[in-house]
C-alpha cells in the first residue's frame, strides 16, 4: 500500500491521527489504556484513534522532528521565552518551522483519515495535497499559508477530543480542532491575508500569542460556538 505522506509503496504502520502524547498527557485513557470517543462513548479504542496511513520512515520524520517539539512546547520540556503576560494572554517565542508543521500535520491527518471521528470533515483535495507537500518537504510556508491561532482551556480536567468543525467567520472559512486543553483555529479560505485580526496569528517571527480561557467564561464560549449555528 502507498504511504499517504511520501506516496511510496511501503508497509504501512497503524498511525495515530493525533500523536499519542495527547492521550497520555491529557489522561484520556481508561484503566485498560482505552480511549473513549466523545462522539461515540460506547466505542472504545485501544491506544487511541489509529489508521493505516504512514510508512515507518514518515512516522519517524513526524515523530522525531515535529511531534517531539510540539509535545515539549505544549506539556513542558522545551525552554520557551515568554515575552509578555497580560491577563489571560501569553506570548511565546517558538521555532516557527517546527511548531507550524507540527500543527499542520494535525489538520492534514484529520482530513485524510477515514475513521468515524473525522467522517464529516474533509478539506479540498488541492488543500490536502498542498499540506502533504509542505509537511513532507519541511516547508512551513509564510504566515498566510494555512495560518492559525490558539486558545488554551485552563481547567484541570478537560481531557477529550472533539471532531473537527468547519465554519465561517465573516468571509473566512475556519477549521477548529480541539485536543484536550488545546484548540487550533486554522484559516482555510483563499484570502487569508485579508483576515482582520492578524495580530493573533502565529507568524514567521515565531511569536505564538495564546489566550487562556475558562469554561466559566460564558460569553467567550458562546462566541466560539456561534459558528455552529452559521454552518
Amino acid at each position: 500500500m502507498h504511504c499517504k505522506l511520501c506516496l511510496q509503496e511501503k508497509e504501512l504502520r497503524n498511525s495515530h491521527i493525533y500523536p499519542e502524547f495527547f492521550y497520555k498527557s491529557e489522561s484520556m485513557y481508561d484503566e485498560k489504556h482505552r480511549f473513549i470517543q466523545s462522539n461515540n462513548p460506547k466505542f472504545l479504542l485501544q491506544k487511541g484513534i489509529r489508521e493505516k496511513l504512514l510508512c515507518h520512515d514518515c512516522e519517524q520524520l513526524l515523530a522525531n522532528t515535529y511531534e517531539s517539539y510540539g509535545r515539549k512546547v505544549l506539556y513542558g520540556g522545551e525552554e520557551i521565552e515568554i515575552l509578555e503576560s497580560p491577563q489571560g494572554k501569553f506570548s511565546y517565542n517558538l521555532d516557527y518551522k517546527k511548531f507550524k508543521i507540527f500543527s499542520l500535520s494535525l489538520l492534514w491527518r484529520a482530513s485524510i483519515s477515514t475513521r468515524e471521528m473525522f467522517d464529516e470533515f474533509k478539506l479540498l483535495s488541492n488543500a490536502e495535497e498542498k499540506l502533504r507537500n509542505m509537511i513532507l518537504n519541511g516547508n512551513a510556508g509564510e504566515t498566510f499559508n494555512f495560518p492559525f491561532y490558539n486558545y488554551v482551556v485552563e481547567e484541570e480536567r478537560f481531557g477529550f477530543i472533539m471532531p473537527p468543525e468547519k465554519y465561517k467567520d465573516n468571509s473566512h472559512r475556519i477549521v477548529r480542532i480541539i485536543i484536550g486543553h488545546f484548540t487550533w483555529f486554522f484559516l482555510i479560505s483563499s484570502h487569508t491575508e485579508k483576515f482582520e485580526n492578524k495580530d493573533i496569528l502565529f507568524k514567521e517571527d515565531g511569536i505564538l500569542k495564546v489566550r487562556k480561557i475558562k469554561m466559566s467564561d460564558t460569553e467567550l464560549i458562546k462566541q466560539l460556538n456561534l459558528e455552529l449555528i452559521q454552518k
